[in-house]
């Protein structure tokens, strides 16, 4: 079996009094030379240098271990060295690994890519392999062992626990589901280990702490029974392996007279590690017997360093570089050499020899490039460098979300606010590096702001230190204050810092967005009726909406002429045919049409004067005619092939009681009674069969107060066609009419459909004794299943005609006769549409129906007070300061737009006095900028006033309502009336909800958080020190080889390619939380994204606080009436007219104009502070209260690259030894061709020429 042994030196970086008595490469080498205690070369496999990062630590132990770990074997990490070495440093991180981005350790490290990998594997197995992971962390203090994961014991000690050979009795063992949950677990480990302070520092650990993870590996049967799944017979396969994690105590020795208090604990460690250097010599030497039960560490790890499972084991040895230490360093040089003789002593029993000398091969092959570039063959650091700017850190990462890897240039720490950068698809080289310039601005402009907020609260605490001290009187009173102060000032820091510490526990609770979802789904709702209302062309006939009904079932809107030809006999929608109620006028929809037309048009159209010719025809036909309402249909017992079937032909009642419905202004007397109107009725169930199938009903069976009904039963296919013939009474002495109806439209149920039939003006038709006429043919469509019209035609016109009566399936549409000479054009239908459509028309209506984000405010409001539905316009007066803003704002923006058309300012000149985007480019603002650059005050999208009255009034159309007024104070929005008159059931529901969430009996804890984001004129919060600036590849935008191009495959990849980003708000959802946050602080987009980023808002609208648009392009401007961040539009000044729509539609606004061809450098140097100033002005408060930080880690990241591919000087290429990628997604990214981002002569034109910029790097 095949034990190897790995030995990896890391020398710390020095302290700035050390002196260094040590020297090796600078980051990773092979090489190590000592001065003290005299001058000696070592050679180790591995070697990293004082500046060596910590990934390169994680990639120098990691990857190995994972490698083992996938092939079923055990793996050994123990980092060995004196106190103050850097072991626990290295690894876990500084803090416990709390900051991956610079800081990130090799334990959370490499168990973040063992998740990546194992999930991939998953995928790539389609679910028949599945993976496990268990930790264990104690720590082994003299010859006890304690558990760490367990909750304390009475005394506030951690339990103790047995060892039987190298297996733990009575530890806890927690299930890891992510590399998140296993950073949770170490961080409350770590806080219960044992430390103690010494003459190196304060806190060196006192106790060897030990990681044991346990990775459970099964394969199934993906087609085995529910039989075998529930009894376990599909597993094929299952494994497990172990990984030890060893962190030792401090090898160093010690002074009986300095430190007798802790010589207990010393001697201990010294004689745990002493005998595992006992172990290593043992079995360096080959001993037959191995001293492991010498101590408890040795026991344990006997597994892993003695097992008969195959085992890799690392030792990470930490060095101090300091002259004071040497002595100590030249123990653990010794203890590391002792274990190098361990590499690679024994074979593999499973690998034959040509296997191994081809493993062999390889691997000489990777070291001897490793030692030609100066890092690790697989490194993603090979050929890059890290950024002098520690503070930017500008870096390149690879996001981890469900669909694969999202590349992303990031900068900054991960703890702070999160700003997300999305670019856009203008061209086929755009990516995420087109933000570099904004980024690395606005990253010194942020620090440069917190430099000067922390020295003005430095000379203001140096002001108030200097005022008390003059204050002071006498010695002892001097002194008597200065302790009380001290104390007082120690109890106000206390509170503060307890109040500080709740307020980021508050802020780390797992963020609630129920009311921020709620608020998204009242905003769709919102939006759904605010198109509703303004549509302006009838569902069914395209003419002017007038006397608008609308469809509660299926919000279909009919003008009155199409309700008088369908549903106000149907009870059915003659456009989809889902049934309805009784019509009522849209009161809402009404009084906005009427605004239109009062403002479009001067005279009455001739589209309106047709329409209303046609309705007034139709009204008095109806009042003068005799009419019957039919209703037939069939019901199926069973979906079965031959079942239980009921057909029926029914006569619905008038409100009289009678079957006929007579109009107020009709004189026919025919058809009192049922017996009067129809003779009899009969149904044919078989019509093509020569044997007789004909049954007769002489009177109705099945009489209600709705109908009278003729039902006819017996068994029926689905899909039988049944003849059902009306015969009418002698007084009628019309054509019968013969219903054709195909059983089965609906599968199990009722299906009805209503027939309108109406009567000639003289009855009878048919003479007395008359032979049998042919019947009148009502047959279903089959397209449309719709209700229909059959009108009997008199004795002449039936001569002349040919035909006994007109049938019509769905609405009627019968000429007019009323229209008399007004012939109505094609182009008269033509130009009514587009005048009624126009933007002048639709600013208007807008105005008067209002605002989504005001509604749903208000409708908040009223919720959070408790108020029923209905009462919910009472809240109108708490949003009119917030219209008289926006209403103000938009003024304050066109009188300087006017000075500067009336002072006739070109391009090239900038008014005195008028601030603009850039520091010499001309522009305007709806946000007033002070010269310094300070107070913004933000504007609320506004509306453009009306026309004059006068204009008005002589377009105004005679109608016979009354119309509003323009100038009347309507309080309420219509938009809001509308939500409130319970008339919806969609806003009902809304309403229950969002009363149950912040209404006065919610509860209170969670009440009190939704109402704060409700506040957005509260508290303000600190200025962060600096963001964490995120910009993303998006995928199939752009083209680029980052982008992750594999979400969309086929036909769909050319319709990507042609609209743009695939970008879903589960897709930015998902890079959000793999970044560690409950939401972005700030979006920052550009161009056709812009649209995107509103789409993705309206379904969450919690997806960030902030919003930044550079030159935004947006259609559907409607939608943004329901965005509800504080928005910043960068804009060009070519520009204005779109830039005018997104403010109209905008709820919260700031727009700053600027020049390309005055100011070109406008986003590079100018932005930056105009962006900061903006949130400075808002006090850092967005739509969301805080900053989006959550308990999450990022670890759902990996490092990828430095500074050199952050600016683009280096592609990105995954990398086919550590990518995480299934190997199919691979092949297919790496063949997918296109043009690489940069130029590779252009690189070399920049940097000497050398071997390791060649394509043939592996990254």
């Amino acid at each position: 079996m095949r034990h190897e042994m790995r030995v990896i030196v890391r020398v710390r970086p020095a302290g700035k009094t050390e002196i260094i008595h040590t020297s090796c490469d600078s980051n990773v080498g092979d090489w190590l030379h000592v001065d003290k205690p005299e001058p000696t070369d070592e050679k180790f496999s591995t070697v990293l240098g004082m500046k060596c990062t910590q990934h390169e630590c994680y990639m120098a132990c990691g990857p190995p271990m994972i490698a083992s770990a996938l092939k079923g074997r055990n793996s050994l990490l123990f980092a060995y060295g004196q106190s103050g070495a850097g072991k626990t440093f290295s690894m876990y991180g500084a803090e416990g690994g709390k900051n991956p981005s610079k800081l990130d350790g090799v334990v959370p490290a490499t168990i973040a890519e063992l998740f990546r990998q194992t999930t991939a594997i998953e995928k790539e197995k389609v679910g028949s392999v599945k993976y496990a992971l268990g930790a264990s962390l104690v720590e082994v203090q003299n010859k006890w062992i304690f558990d760490l994961l367990q909750d304390a014991e009475e005394n506030g000690n951690q339990p103790a626990i047995r060892a039987l050979g190298p297996h733990l009795i009575g530890n806890k063992i927690e299930r890891i589901y992510s590399s998140r949950s296993l950073t949770h677990t170490i961080e409350r480990g770590m806080r219960t280990r044992a430390t103690s302070p010494n003459i190196m520092h304060k806190h060196s650990s006192r106790s060897h702490c030990i990681l044991m993870l346990l990775l459970e590996r099964r394969e199934c049967n993906l087609f085995a029974t529910k039989e075998e799944k529930d009894t376990g017979r599909d597993l094929i396969d299952s494994s497990m392996c172990s990984f030890y994690m060893v962190d030792l105590a401090g090898s160093e020795a010690f002074n009986y007279e300095t430190e007798e208090k802790h010589h207990v604990h010393h001697r201990g460690i010294n004689a745990g590690l002493l005998a595992l250097g006992r172990v290593i010599m043992a079995m360096s030497d080959r001993q037959e017997h191995v001293p492991y039960r010498d101590s408890v560490i040795t026991q344990l790890l006997l597994g892993a360093l003695g097992g008969d499972k195959p085992c890799l084991t690392e030792m990470l040895c930490c060095l101090s570089p300091s002259s004071a230490h040497a002595a100590d360093t030249k123990c653990s040089i010794s203890y590391a050499k002792r274990c190098a003789l361990l590499e690679r002593e024994n074979a593999v029993d499973e690998v034959d020899e040509t296997e191994a000398e081809v493993a062999d091969e390889k691997e000489g092959e990777a070291v001897a490039k490793e030692k030609q570039l100066g890092h690790p063959a697989n490194s993603p650091m090979a050929n890059d460098e890290f950024d002098e700017d520690e503070e930017a850190n500008r870096r390149c990462e690879l996001i981890e979300i469900k669909a694969g890897g999202v590349f992303a240039r990031t900068s900054g720490d991960p703890t702070n606010p999160l700003v997300l950068y999305l670019h856009d698809g203008s061209s086929s080289s755009a990516n995420s590096a087109t933000w570099n310039p904004l980024v690395t601005a606005l990253s010194l402009a942020k620090r440069e702001s917190f430099k000067l907020l922390k020295a003005a609260k430095d000379a203001q605490k140096a002001s108030k230190a200097g005022s008390a001290s003059k204050s002071k009187k006498g010695a002892e009173g001097a002194k008597a204050s200065g302790s009380s102060a001290a104390a007082a000032a120690a109890q106000a820091a206390a509170v503060s810092a307890s109040a500080q510490g709740a307020e980021d526990d508050a802020e780390d609770v797992e963020f609630d967005d129920r009311f921020a979802v709620l608020r998204g789904k009242l905003s769709k709702a919102l939006q759904r009726r605010q198109k509703e209302i303004m549509q302006t062309l009838c569902s069914l006939c395209q003419s002017l909406l007038l006397d608008p009904t609308r469809l509660t079932r299926c919000r279909h809107v009919l003008c009155r002429l199409c309700v008088e030809r369908s549903i106000f006999y149907h009870r059915e929608c003659p456009v989809c045919a889902t049934p309805c109620g009784p019509p009522e006028t849209d009161a809402e929809h009404d009084a906005v049409m009427r605004l239109r037309m009062r403002r479009t048009f001067r005279n009455e159209p001739v589209m309106s004067t047709v329409w209303k010719a046609r309705l007034e025809e139709q009204q008095l036909e109806r009042r003068t005619s005799m009419r019957v309402v039919l209703e037939y249909g069939s019901i199926l017992a069973s979906d079965s092939k031959r079942t239980k079937a009921t057909m029926f032909v029914g006569v619905l009642k008038d409100a009289r009681g009678t079957p006929v419905h007579r109009g107020e202004e009709c004189v026919q007397t025919q058809g009192a009674t049922i017996a009067q109107l129809i003779h009899c009725v009969s149904c044919d169930y078989h019509p093509s069969s020569d044997e007789d199938t004909l049954m007769t009903l002489n009177e109705p069976n099945n009489t209600s107060d709705e109908r009278f009904g003729y039902t006819f039963t017996r068994p029926m296919s689905a899909g039988s066609l049944c003849h059902m013939t009306v015969h009418w009474a002698s007084e009628i002495s019309v054509a019968p009419l013969e219903i054709r109806h195909k059983l089965g439209r609906v599968p199990v149920g009722r299906f009805t459909r209503r027939i309108v039939v109406q009567f000639p003006a003289e009855l009878p038709v048919l003479r007395e004794g008359a032979a049998t006429t042919t019947p009148t043919s009502f047959a279903e469509r089959r397209s449309k299943e719709l209700s229909g019209w059959v009108h009997y035609t008199d004795a002449a016109t039936a001569k002349a005609v040919g035909a006994s009566a007109r049938v019509l399936v769905g609405a009627w549409s019968g000429g007019s006769k009323a229209c008399g000479d007004i012939i109505l054009t094609s182009g008269n239908v033509k130009e009514a549409r587009m005048a009624i459509t126009s933007a002048e028309s639709n600013r208007a209506a807008v105005e008067y129906v209002g605002m989504i984000g005001e509604a749903n405010l208000a409708l908040c409001l009223a919720a959070s007070e408790g108020l029923p539905l209905k009462s919910a316009t009472a809240k109108a007066d708490a949003i009119a300061p917030l219209k008289k803003a926006r209403k103000k704002a938009i003024l304050e923006r066109k009188k300087a737009s006017s000075a500067v058309a009336l002072a006739g300012v070109t391009d090239g000149d900038s008014p005195k006095g008028l601030r603009s985007g850039g520091s010499a480019s001309p522009g305007r603002h709806s946000s007033a900028i002070s010269p310094a650059r300070g107070a913004i005050s933000p504007t609320r999208g506004a509306i453009s006033p009306g026309r004059d009255k006068g204009v008005h009034a002589a377009r105004r159309a005679s109608y016979d309502k009354e119309e509003p007024s323009d100038s009347e104070d309507m309080g309420a929005s219509l938009l809001l009336k509308s939500a409130s008159s319970a008339s919806d059931t969609t806003f009902v529901l809304l309403y229950d909800k969002m009363l149950a969430l912040i209404g006065p009996s919610a509860p209170p804890h969670a009440r009190a958080g939704f109402l704060d984001e409700l506040n957005m004129a509260g508290h303000g919060f600190d200025e962060p020190a600096e963001f964490f600036h995120v910009a993303i590849d998006l995928p199939g935008f752009g083209n680029t080889k980052a982008s992750m191009q594999t979400l969309k495959r086929g036909a769909e990849e050319k319709r990507v390619a042609d609209e743009g980003a695939v970008m879903s708000p589960e897709f930015i959802v998902e890079v959000i939380k793999s970044l560690g946050k409950h939401y972005a602080y700030c979006i920052v987009t550009s161009a056709e994204c812009s649209a995107s980023v509103f789409s993705a808002l309206l379904e969450r609208p919690n997806l960030a606080s902030f919003l930044v648009l550079k030159e935004p392009q947006v259609k559907d401007y409607d939608a943004l009436h329901s965005i509800f961040q504080p928005t910043l539009i960068l804009s060009e000044s070519r520009q204005a007219a779109s830039t005018d729509r997104i403010e109209q539609a905008l709820m919260n606004n700031s727009i700053i104009e600027f020049s390309k061809k005055t100011n070109p450098s406008y986003i590079v140097k100018d932005a930056s502070k105009d962006i900061l100033a903006w949130m400075k002005g808002r006090k850092w408060r967005g739509h969301l209260s805080g900053f989006g930080h959550s308990k999450m880690r990022p670890l759902l990241t990996r490092l990828v690259g430095g500074v050199r591919m952050w600016s683009g000087v280096r592609e990105y290429r995954p990398s086919p030894i550590i990518d995480a990628t299934p190997a199919a997604t691979r092949d297919k990214e790496g063949a997918g061709g296109g043009k690489p981002e940069h130029d590779p002569k252009a690189r070399r034109a920049e940097s000497p020429p050398r071997e390791s910029d060649t394509k043939e790097d592996i990254y």
